[in-house]
Parts: structure tokens; C-alpha cells; sequence
């Protein structure tokens, strides 16, 4: 069969994208927890590396079967939105947005309706546990502006964010892909997905703030794909803004797309992020308050060296896919530092295999497989891993299988550009 590998990469990695998201909370109740947990890491990994190796694709078929796909992806996302609405609003009926259950929400509201009314955003907030410092970078909390201006239930943009992030999975190709039959493969693990936020694990969108982080990344992975630098640009500021969990990966990506694809590019998106970037510091007021998102890190690690702390922490540590419950509290050092040199070896040793292996890599899949294998790496090896945290890495798998099964308008290499270009 003159496409057998491709087919038998795609397949594999609708597996592993499905495995990793039934591990994700269903399977995490139901089943020995140490083993899930390394079993959730495994699979996630795999999803990042195998599309990085190339393999000869199919072109694009022939015919209307890419408006045939589009309207059954239509459908069946409209399906997923009726249904996220539906029980959302039923969540949101239960259970109220109160600190005292969990503290992001609340602290997104005060800080947006404080810049509505020109207040000072972060300033220490009195009403939540007696005094809390506001840490959360802008993008993280500009978008739920709306909610306080025109007064609606803050968790709608959890529900905005996360069905427009399956729209831009489903249903956008850039103009040089088209869909294909296999496209559909992804509603398989998209299903579980949904399933698993709506059915299994209710916190996500009643009481925390993931949905715009998952917005956010997954328009990076799109952004990635899209290949407009512009694009980029804005969303890498988008994203490092509201969580830098992939701040160890950017260099070694802008070192990728300097050598390996345009310096051109290159530079349009770094000036494009930065000026993206200290735009919403500023307007945001961030920028006077540097020391606080400086200090988190540290912060952190106290924290969590903290003996009652720690102990208030064990259920919530163990319940989750993160690797801390292996660890004893005085290791925790140890495990922060693993998260560094992981996120940040990872790519490196991609960079240098794609250095020495171009011509049997797949370019076109590099900046996508390497954000992917350092979330993998950064979310297992948090110290104080949340469940919600590992939607993202979720959200991406489906991204990683999407885009995989996109073909190509023209059956052509990828070009890869001399250094001197």
C-alpha cells in the first residue's frame, strides 16, 4: 500500500490521543492510580514524537469529499455545543462561584471589574481569605471583562473558549490543506473528551479558569500550523500570557524557525509577540507589578514545603496524573528541577536530532510535536498538580491528530531553507 505508514502513524496516534484522555480522569478513578499515571505519560509522549518522523502522505482527494467532511464535522460539533450548553448551565445552576469553593474565578472578577471602574487591578484583594495578592498574568483575566460588564455567569467564557477551540481543531485547515475523510477520526477521542469535563469531572468548567488557557494554546497550535507569522506572533503573546508553562520550549522553536524555515518569519513573529506583549502589560497595568509574577516560582516552592500545606495538599496531590505522589515532600526540589531540565531538553535534543536527521523529520510537524512532548513533561511533573491543568495537553493531542489528518492541496515536501535564507 503506497501510504501504509502514514495510515499507521494516523492510526496510532488516534489510539494513543484516545488512551490518553480516557486516562485522564475516567480511567484515573477506576484503576491503580501509579499506573495510570505513568501509562497517561507514555501516551502523551507518544502523540508528540511520532508525528516529528516522516512519511510519504496522501494528496488531497478529488471531488466534493472535503464539503462532505466539513458539514459532518459541522453537525456533530454542534451536537458537542448543545450538549456543553445543556449541562453547563446545569453545573452553573448548583454550584456558585464562591472562593471559599475555589479562588480563580472570584479573583478574575474582582480584577476585571476593578479595571472596568479604573481601580488599581492588582492590588491585595480584602474579601478573599482575609488579603490575596492578585497573580494572574492578562490573558489570563481580560477575557472575562465581559462577564462583569454586561453581567453574566464568568464560567460562559470557560464554555466560549473551549467550543471555540473545537471549532478551530474541526473545522479550519489553512488554505494550503483540505479535510479529509480520516478528519473524522478525530470526533473518537473529541467525544471522550467532552464526555470527561461534562460528565466525569465537573470542576473544570464550574469552578476553575482553564477554558481560556486551553483557548489560548490551542490557537497557538493552530497559529503553529497556520503558518502566518503574524498570526503567530499575537498567539504566542496570547498564550505565555496566561500561562508560561511553554516558556522552556520557545527559544529552541525560534531557533528552529530562524535556521530551518525563514529569518524573515522568524523576526515578524518575535516583533509581533513582544509588541503584542507589552501592549497588555501595559494596558493592563502588569507591567508596574513585575515583581509579583517574578517571585511566583519561589513562592511556589515554599508553598509546597510548607508541612501543613503540604498535608491539606496529599488528597488533591494523589488524586491527580502528576507525578509528586511518587515523590516524598523533601523531594520536591528534586522534582522542580526535573521539570527544568526536561522541558528544556526535550526540545533541545529534537532540535539537534532535526539538525543532523532533516530529511527523515517532518518540519512541518516540529513546533507542534515539540509543544506538545514539553507540556507532557511540564503538567506530569508540577508539584502541585490540578486536574484541570491537563486539559490542555488534552486539547492539543486532538489539535496533533487533526491537523495529521489534513492532506495537502498539493502533494509536495515540505521546504526546508537553507541557513543563509
Amino acid at each position: 500500500m503506497r501510504y501504509s505508514n502514514y495510515y499507521l502513524t494516523l492510526g496510532a496516534l488516534l489510539v494513543f490521543a484516545t488512551l490518553e484522555i480516557l486516562c485522564q480522569i475516567y480511567w484515573l478513578q477506576h484503576y491503580d492510580r501509579g499506573a495510570i499515571t505513568l501509562y497517561y505519560m507514555l501516551f502523551g509522549l507518544m502523540v508528540g514524537f511520532l508525528p516529528l518522523w516522516k512519511v510519504k502522505r496522501p494528496p488531497a482527494a478529488a471531488g466534493p469529499s472535503s464539503r462532505i467532511v466539513w458539514t459532518v464535522l459541522t453537525i456533530a460539533l454542534l451536537c458537542f455545543s448543545y450538549q456543553t450548553i445543556v449541562i453547563s448551565s446545569g453545573m452553573m445552576a448548583r454550584i456558585p462561584v464562591d472562593y471559599r469553593l475555589a479562588d480563580m474565578l472570584p479573583i478574575m472578577q474582582i480584577m476585571s471589574q476593578r479595571y472596568v471602574n479604573g481601580e488599581e487591578v492588582y492590588d491585595i484583594i480584602p474579601e478573599i481569605w482575609g488579603g490575596m495578592q492578585p497573580i494572574y498574568l492578562p490573558a489570563m483575566w481580560m477575557p472575562y471583562i465581559p462577564s462583569v460588564t454586561w453581567h453574566f455567569d464568568p464560567r460562559w467564557v470557560t464554555v466560549f473558549f473551549l467550543l471555540t477551540s473545537s471549532v478551530l481543531i474541526l473545522l479550519w485547515p489553512p488554505a494550503r490543506k483540505r479535510l479529509s475523510w480520516c478528519s473524522l477520526l478525530v470526533l473518537i477521542p473529541m467525544f471522550f473528551l467532552f464526555r470527561t469535563f461534562l460528565l466525569w469531572d465537573f470542576q473544570m468548567i464550574s469552578l476553575t479558569d482553564e477554558g481560556v488557557v486551553i483557548g489560548f494554546y490551542v490557537f497557538l497550535a493552530w497559529a503553529i500550523w497556520f503558518g502566518n507569522p503574524w498570526v503567530l506572533g499575537i498567539a504566542l503573546a496570547l498564550s505565555i500570557l496566561s500561562r508560561v508553562s511553554y516558556l522552556n520550549w520557545i527559544p529552541f522553536y525560534a531557533i528552529f524557525v530562524w535556521v530551518f524555515e525563514s529569518r524573515r518569519k522568524a523576526l515578524i513573529t518575535a516583533g509581533t509577540a513582544i509588541t503584542i506583549g507589552l501592549f497588555l502589560m501595559v494596558v493592563s497595568q502588569a507591567i508596574f507589578h513585575l515583581e509579583v509574577f517574578l517571585a511566583l516560582p519561589k513562592r511556589y516552592l515554599e508553598a509546597m514545603m510548607d508541612p501543613q500545606h503540604y498535608q491539606n495538599s496529599l488528597e488533591k496531590i494523589s488524586a491527580t496524573q502528576g507525578f509528586a505522589k511518587f515523590f516524598r515532600q523533601e523531594y520536591f526540589p528534586l522534582l522542580l528541577t526535573s521539570s527544568y531540565v526536561t522541558t528544556i531538553g526535550a526540545p533541545l535534543l529534537c532540535l539537534l536530532a532535526f539538525r543532523r536527521l532533516r530529511h527523515r523529520m517532518d518540519a512541518n510537524f516540529f513546533g507542534l510535536a515539540t509543544l506538545k512532548i514539553t507540556l507532557v513533561f511540564f503538567f506530569n511533573l508540577i508539584i502541585m498538580p490540578q486536574s484541570n491543568l491537563f486539559y490542555t495537553s488534552g486539547f492539543l493531542s486532538l489539535a496533533i491528530l487533526a491537523f495529521y489528518a489534513q492532506t495537502g492541496r498539493v502533494n509536495k515536501e515540505h521546504p526546508v531553507l537553507p541557513e543563509s535564507t
